[in-house]
């Protein structure tokens, strides 16, 4: 048998013992309730290992409410802070190459805006040399203004991208309820 088939074997062994666990508990088999046996049976998490073992050596029932308590402290808590992190750093790694971008456009639109504004004076000091570049000073003032707008905006939008504050799922603090421990 593969490794790949001993674990799906496992988890429907860990499956059926979960199912049978909130049966014989008479709980609801909602996914919270559910994902804490499953998570207990697995021995994933050692937390949920110790207050489940604590309660049933007290000979106590496993309230409902104990149970959610796991659920949203040690699994939901950790998946919220997971999704949370991994979007962080695709948030920062997408603003950082955007601001190293923006930032080079930026540098070669003012560039190429300085070389328009130089190019317009002297062409217009050239007007009478032909109708075409009339038309030629005319698109290049547009552009020159053009870009100077783009500049402004991009001047805007790199000062509003420094700003941003940074976060951490690691300085998110765990809930303070207590779970009983037996």
């Amino acid at each position: 048998m593969t490794t790949t088939d001993q674990q799906i074997t496992r988890h429907w062994e860990y499956a059926d013992a979960t199912l049978r666990a909130l049966r014989e508990r008479g709980l609801r088999p909602t996914p919270e309730l559910y994902h804490v046996w499953f998570v207990y049976f697995a021995e994933e998490n050692p937390e949920i290992l110790r207050v489940i073992d604590a309660v049933q050596a007290s000979g106590d029932q496993l309230a409902e409410d104990t149970l959610l308590q796991l659920y949203y402290r040690y699994i939901f808590d950790r998946q919220a802070a997971d999704f949370l992190q991994r979007g962080m750093e695709d948030f920062s790694e997408l603003v950082e190459n955007s601001d190293e971008c923006l930032s080079t456009v930026r540098a070669g639109l003012g560039k190429y805006g300085d070389l328009l504004g130089r190019s317009l004076a002297t062409l217009k000091d050239h007007r009478e040399l032909s109708p075409i570049l009339n038309e030629v000073i005319d698109q290049t003032d547009q552009m020159r203004q053009t870009i100077d707008g783009l500049h402004k905006r991009l001047d805007s939008y790199l000062s509003r991208v420094a700003v941003l504050p940074c976060c951490s799922v690691n300085s998110m603090k765990p809930a303070s309820d207590p779970i009983p421990t037996a």
